[in-house]
């Protein structure tokens, strides 16, 4: 039977690379979820942290009215949302986090952009809380974000995702990227900090969605809301 004895270097042999196959195991499953600013087990928080800054935008139309999502910029009731939310309105108000409706006006369009900024008439809101902005919004493929809206009830939703597509930029037209955690139109994309990188723009499909990334907004933002700063934050 000597042919079959185990010999004790290849004991030893065998539990080094059972060691190491764990290892490889852990670096491929367990740490890019539990990496600084990445993956799901962090977005509890970032939900936490946006929640009370995204608002729910309602358009009133000829036939009814069209909502969407929108987000504080500042204390002073600026917001920014969709533009194709604003088609054909008539009027628009805001469903502030209180849960109380007020009248807005519209300070500027981008088209291009599909962006809007309002202006919200404030009284009895109660004091409003500015997004965060991401200091580096430049988003790739496989980063991690959520797309977090209210609906008219008040209620918040979230979805949690990857980019999945980051297309290059046509001249004169900023890139959409895709992802999969669609958003209510003009409601805010952030990071696993909370912290803004782009503005929903819809569905694709069931499960895919667009957004314009932060970066081609702050211009147009910052024309109406200087407070908007690059790594701006809210106070803790």
């Amino acid at each position: 039977m000597r042919g079959w004895r185990i010999q004790p270097g290849c004991v030893r042999g065998s539990n080094v690379m059972r060691v190491a196959l764990l290892l490889m195991l852990l670096v491929v499953l367990v740490l890019p979820g539990q990496a600084l600013g990445a993956g799901p087990m962090t977005f509890a928080k970032a939900h936490a942290r946006v929640a009370p800054s995204v608002v729910t935008v309602a358009a009133r139309l000829k036939t009814g009215q069209r909502l969407g999502g929108g987000m504080i910029l500042d204390g002073g009731g600026l917001v920014l949302c969709a533009s194709q939310t604003l088609d054909g309105a008539l009027g628009v108000e805001v469903r502030l986090p209180s849960g109380v409706w007020q009248p807005a006006t519209v300070l500027g369009v981008d088209q291009k952009l599909r962006a809007a900024v309002l202006k919200v008439e404030l009284g009895g809101g109660g004091a409003l809380r500015p997004a965060a902005v991401a200091p580096n919004a430049v988003l790739k493929v496989q980063d991690w974000v959520v797309a977090v809206d209210r609906g008219p009830d008040g209620a918040i939703h979230a979805v949690t995702g990857l980019v999945t597509l980051v297309p290059q930029g046509v001249e004169g037209r900023p890139p959409v990227v895709l992802t999969d955690a669609p958003g209510a139109p003009g409601s805010p994309l952030v990071n696993a900090r909370g912290e803004v990188v782009a503005m929903s723009l819809g569905k694709v499909d069931r499960r895919r969605g667009r957004a314009t990334p932060l970066e081609p907004l702050r211009a147009f933002v910052l024309r109406h809301a200087t407070g908007l700063q690059s790594g701006a934050v809210n106070p803790e």
